[in-house]
C-alpha cells in the first residue's frame, strides 16, 4: 500500500541527520562535509551538530542563536504540527547537542532567558574543494 513504510525508513527524525547534511553550506557551519561510517555514524552525527549549533553561538554571546534548519524543518526537533516556535526548538536542539560544549551553552543561554532567533538562510556554498582533482584532457 502507498502508505506502507518502507523497510529502510527511520522510525522518527533524527534532527541531526538534518544538521549534518546542511552542514555543507556557509549558513550552516563551517562548510565541511565528511565521509561518514556506519560504525561510528552516532559519534559523527553528535559531532556534526555540536559544531552547526556552536558555529550560530558565536554571532552573540545575548542571543540564543539556531541554525536556519530549524526554521524550514521544525517538525524534526520536536514541534509535531510543524510550526516553528523559538523556544520549544530551542530546547529540544539544546537537548540534541547536550553532550557538547554549544550545547550547554545554548541551554545556559536559554536558562538566562536570552531571546532566541533562527539564523537566515543562505544555501551558497562556500570553500568547498573537490575530492578528486579533475583531469583536463
Amino acid at each position: 500500500t502507498p502508505d506502507a513504510p518502507l523497510p529502510c525508513a527511520f522510525p522518527a527524525p533524527d534532527a541531526r541527520l538534518g544538521l549534518a547534511l546542511h552542514a555543507g553550506v556557509e549558513a550552516c557551519g563551517p562548510p565541511r562535509v565528511p565521509v561518514y561510517h556506519a560504525d561510528t555514524l552516532n559519534d559523527q552525527l553528535d559531532a556534526a551538530a555540536a559544531r552547526v549549533v556552536g558555529h550560530f553561538l558565536a554571532r552573540d554571546a545575548a542571543t540564543a542563536w539556531l541554525p536556519p534548519i530549524c526554521r524550514y524543518y521544525p517538525e524534526d526537533f520536536r514541534a509535531a504540527d510543524g510550526a516553528f516556535r523559538p523556544g520549544p526548538v530551542a530546547a529540544a536542539v539544546a537537548q540534541l547537542a547536550a553532550g557538547s560544549g554549544p550545547g550547554r551553552e545554548l541551554a545556559r543561554r536559554l536558562q538566562r532567558g536570552a531571546k532566541v532567533k533562527a539564523a537566515d538562510f543562505d544555501c551558497a556554498p562556500v570553500g568547498l574543494r573537490r575530492l578528486v582533482p579533475v583531469r583536463s584532457e
